[in-house]
């Protein structure tokens, strides 16, 4: 039988005056964002869904390049009718992927302002995070929250509704692990933020980057980890986001997370890092946390059979508070 302990002790063993990173997962947002599947939540006509299924991919901006591509080679070969219809398809997709996300995801922070406290007391534990999540909401916890992690743009110059570039030698303790709807690569390879003022709503940001600007957010959709790893090394800063990672010390905590193997590059990179503790936090009305124990275990025979970890009831951390 797998001991669990409140989250207060685990506090207490990794000391307050050490290093305490945290691994958020998907269940970090589940309160608000629906992560299964934003394909599967679309409003895609057949045609587009078989494309997804051609490529091979739940990427949005995979396909939406590949129908771009189509247009040009159309063109340039005279058929006009079709290189507009595959020009209008990429309009769909693109359009498809911000109907989703608002659908799915709360309007603005002022939505959760309420149960933003209790959730900037959580991350206040920890000097670095890291997210495999995609959403908005720990961005706004940090700007409503008045929370000092900064992501690495602060040397960055606003922009036309952007901040950026990313800079590695920038101060930075917030890790996009798989990107985030609110990233934006440019022209030359760089990445920026998108911004939103006080009162809009950063979605209304997000519709007008993708649908009228025609840019499509970074982040990390594949299925498997070695699709996901695949994405990774192919973008500047999702490597560095990795690499960073690799390098972590200390007692890790991890909160919304499963340990399943679709995210396996995230564990080889923490049980062959210098991590000295994994706090892992399991939600225990619905976990089987003897299979959780069991990926862990696998984990460190594969990667770093020293490395010990803990389990952590993850309701006692009070995250987000219950209504």
């Amino acid at each position: 039988m797998n001991k669990i302990i409140d989250f207060s002790e685990a506090l207490e063993n990794a000391g307050k005056d050490n290093k305490k990173t945290l691994v958020l997962g998907n269940g970090f947002s589940i309160k608000y964002f629906n992560y299964n599947n934003l394909l599967e939540e679309s409003s895609l006509g057949e045609s587009a869904r078989q494309l997804f299924d051609n490529l091979d991919t739940v990427d949005f901006e995979q396909v939406v390049r590949a129908l771009d591509e189509a247009s040009l080679v159309a063109a340039a070969f005279g058929q006009n009718e079709t290189s507009q219809m595959y020009h209008d398809e990429a309009d769909v997709v693109r359009n498809a992927l911000v109907d989703t996300i608002r659908s799915t995801h709360p309007e603005n922070k002022f939505e959760i302002a309420d149960e933003i406290p209790s959730c900037a007391k959580f991350l206040r534990e920890f000097s670095q995070i890291f997210t495999l999540n995609y959403d908005l909401l720990l961005y706004w916890v940090r700007l409503v929250g008045n929370l000092n992690f900064s992501d690495g743009f602060g040397k960055g110059k606003e922009l036309n509704g952007y901040r950026g570039p990313f800079r590695e030698d920038a101060y930075c303790c917030v890790y996009n692990l798989h990107g985030g709807l609110h990233l934006f690569p440019t022209s030359d390879g760089k990445l920026e933020k998108r911004l939103a003022g006080a009162e809009s709503s950063i979605l209304a940001a997000l519709n007008e980057s993708v649908a009228v600007q025609k840019r499509m957010p970074l982040y990390v959709a594949e299925g498997t980890s070695s699709a996901k790893m695949a994405k990774i090394n192919s973008d500047p800063y999702l490597r560095h986001c990795y690499d960073q990672l690799s390098k972590v010390s200390g007692n890790v905590f991890i909160f919304g997370h499963s340990a399943n193997q679709n995210d396996e590059h995230i564990y080889k990179a923490l049980f062959s890092s210098d991590m000295e503790m994994m706090y892992f936090c399991v939600y225990q009305p619905n976990a089987d946390v003897d299979a959780i124990s069991a990926e862990l275990d696998r984990y460190k025979r594969k990667y770093g059979r020293k490395k010990r970890y803990v389990l952590v009831d993850s309701q006692t951390a009070n995250v987000w508070p219950e209504n």
